[in-house]
C-alpha cells in the first residue's frame, strides 16, 4: 500500500489572510503557483490535492479536477491526477477556486466542513517542490458571491439545499487561471492549522485517497430554454444554447431564464458576455 503524500509536512493547508469565515453561507477564494521548467519530466507525473470546502483546480488554464469526494471531518478525501499532458516548457501555472462554506451557519448541509478553511496540494517535479506553502498567491474572489439566506427565493425551495450566486464580472480577474496573468497584488498565502509546537493538537481532517473513480467533464449543451422573462425572446435563448448565436440584452434590465437538460447532469455553467464601448 502507498503511503499517503501528507504524512509530512511538505504540503500545508493554506488560505488567504484576513478572512472573515462567518459570512454567510459562504465565498470564493482564488489561489496561484507560478513554476517554470526548463524541460518536460520524462517520468509520469501526478498530484494530490483537497480543500475545504470545495474546489476547482485548473493547469495552465485547462480544468484537471474538482472535488474533493464529498468527506467528513474524521476522513477527509483527496484527488490524484496524472498532469503529465499538461506540462508545458517555460512557464507553468496550478491555479485554483475554492468554496468555503462558513463554519458557523449551515447553507450546504451536504457538505461537511471543518473550523479551518484550507487548500492542500502536493506535487513534485524532479527536485522542484510545488508543494502549497506561504508562497503561492491568494486573494477572495471578488468577483462571485452566494446570496446570504435573507435574500433567498423561496420560489427555489429551503436555502438548505441551494445555493444562489451573483457574479459582477470586472477586468481586475480577467484571465486569472492563465499563465500570463499579473498576480503581483495578490497577497501570500498563509498556513492554516492547528499543529503546535509543544501541542498534541493535530490536523482534524484524516486526509484519505478517494474512494471512487472521478467524475468526467465532458463539454455539452443546454437542450433548450423553456421560459424567460418577457425582456428577451425563447427563440434567441434557444438560438444561444444550441448554435452559439449571439444575443442582446438591454443594459440596466434583469432577465430571467429557465434552462433544462434530459439528462441528470451536474454541470459548470458557461456563459461569454460582451459590452459595447
Amino acid at each position: 500500500m502507498t503511503s499517503s503524500p501528507f504524512l509530512t509536512d511538505e504540503a500545508q493547508w493554506i488560505w488567504v489572510p484576513d478572512f472573515d469565515d462567518t459570512t454567510d453561507p459562504g465565498q470564493f477564494v482564488l489561489f496561484r503557483k507560478s513554476f517554470t521548467l526548463e524541460k518536460l519530466p520524462i517520468e509520469e507525473t501526478v498530484l494530490h490535492v483537497s480543500a475545504d470546502t470545495r474546489y476547482r483546480l485548473f493547469l495552465n488554464g485547462k480544468r484537471i479536477s474538482f472535488g474533493p469526494c464529498k468527506s467528513y471531518p474524521t476522513r477527509w478525501y483527496y484527488e490524484t491526477v496524472d498532469i503529465t499532458p499538461l506540462l508545458q516548457p517555460g512557464k507553468n501555472v496550478f491555479s485554483a477556486k475554492v468554496l468555503r462554506f462558513s463554519a458557523t451557519n449551515a447553507a450546504g448541509t451536504s457538505m461537511a466542513r471543518t473550523p479551518l478553511p484550507g487548500l492542500i496540494l502536493w506535487c513534485q517535479i524532479g527536485e522542484q517542490k510545488l508543494h502549497t506553502d506561504s508562497t503561492w498567491k491568494a486573494a477572495k474572489d471578488q468577483e462571485t458571491s452566494l446570496l446570504p439566506s435573507s435574500k433567498w427565493d423561496f420560489r427555489m425551495g429551503p436555502p438548505f439545499l441551494d445555493l444562489n450566486e451573483e457574479v459582477h464580472a470586472n477586468n481586475e480577474l480577467l484571465g486569472w487561471r492563465e499563465v500570463e496573468f499579473d498576480d503581483a497584488c495578490w497577497k501570500n498565502a498563509e498556513i492554516r492549522t492547528m499543529k503546535r509546537k509543544m501541542s498534541p493538537m493535530l490536523d482534524p481532517r484524516k486526509l484519505t485517497p478517494r474512494p471512487i473513480p472521478h467524475l468526467p467533464e465532458i463539454s455539452r449543451r443546454f437542450d433548450n430554454a423553456v421560459t424567460c422573462s418577457e425582456n428577451s425572446s425563447l427563440s434567441d435563448w434557444n438560438m444561444l444554447l444550441q448554435n452559439d448565436r449571439p444575443m442582446k440584452l438591454e443594459a440596466g434590465t434583469n432577465s430571467i431564464v429557465e434552462i433544462e437538460s434530459n439528462s441528470l447532469t451536474t454541470g459548470f455553467l458557461e456563459f461569454s458576455f460582451e459590452i459595447e464601448e
